[in-house]
């Protein structure tokens, strides 16, 4: 996945956050990856920019892909609190 120069800047800037993947593959994570972390780990600033960076309409549709799966990695209430925030904010 070819991610723009802004979203692999904002991976570098919080890599902490991808503990567990290896530094040279950081900036090659999935869309889903970077949204299901920067909610259940990041600052609200960082979600914030986040849903700066994609724009609305495609964090909405990056959210919606996680809501119904059997396995949701995104914590129950901030995957709500997200939610409810793009729904007011479209």
């Amino acid at each position: 996945m070819a991610h723009s120069q802004q979203i692999i800047d904002f991976i570098k800037r919080n890599d902490h956050l991808f503990w567990y993947t290896p530094m040279e593959e950081k900036q090659n994570i999935s869309e889903q990856m970077l949204v299901e972390f920067i909610i259940n780990f990041g600052t609200l600033e960082n979600i914030k920019e986040l849903i700066q960076l994609y724009g609305v309409p495609k964090m909405q549709k990056l959210l919606l892909e996680f809501k119904g799966r059997k396995k949701q990695n995104i914590y129950p209430e901030l995957f709500h609190l997200v939610y409810e925030h793009l729904k007011k904010v479209a």
